[in-house]
């Protein structure tokens, strides 16, 4: 999934797509306590990606079970599902970020470009939180904002702010990527029934 990086290539494959998102600014006592920081707060909102990581991970494990035990991979999958609708219910029900999309942004694995009334200074630190859909799945990252430009050269209200992830858990990264491919696939499907 990753593309080779070089001197004109950007690490990861981006897409425009539409999500929930939260962006607050780092004040400079917690940017100088990011790696703790980042740990206490992913574990609040990093149950989802987490749970659905290692189910992935197992899932060589799950395909011997269903070889071998069909009816009990069955029931297996059933248990998957409802533990994933309780994690999705319980990420859903302590968040703040809102159920449908709000912001139109340019996603990557590595980075993320959004529209934003708030000027968040070049080099700044800042706490992201996005939820994807369809799968809602809740994405915590701390990025540095590489550029930010006014969007409304008359009235200076809107930002265009560009960032790059320096705090993700590999659990996020991964539900980032599939994400990514997902929409891939399916805009591909879209392309050729046309």
């Amino acid at each position: 999934m990753k593309q080779q990086k070089d001197s004109d290539q950007r690490e990861f494959f981006r897409i425009n797509d539409v999500v929930a998102l939260r962006a607050e600014l780092l004040n400079s006592e917690d940017a100088n306590q990011k790696d703790e920081l980042y740990e206490i707060r992913w574990r609040d909102t990093g149950f989802f990606s987490e749970a659905t990581y290692s189910r992935e991970e197992h899932r060589p494990e799950l395909t011997q079970i269903e070889n071998e035990f069909p009816e009990v991979a069955t029931y297996l999958a059933y248990l998957e599902d409802e533990i994933e609708k309780l994690s999705l219910g319980l990420t859903v029900n302590n968040d703040t970020l809102s159920n449908k999309p709000t912001h139109q942004v340019n996603l990557s694995a590595g980075g993320l470009r959004f529209m934003s009334d708030t000027e968040f200074k070049q080099e700044s630190s800042i706490e992201l939180a996005l939820r994807l859909f369809p799968s809602r799945i809740i994405i915590f990252v701390y990025a540095q904002v590489v550029r930010c430009q006014a969007a409304d050269i008359e009235t200076g209200n809107s930002w265009a702010i560009a960032t790059e992830f320096t705090h993700v858990h590999e659990a996020d990264q991964e539900a980032l990527i599939k994400h990514i491919h997902k929409w891939q696939m399916n805009r591909l499907r879209v392309k050729k029934a046309l």
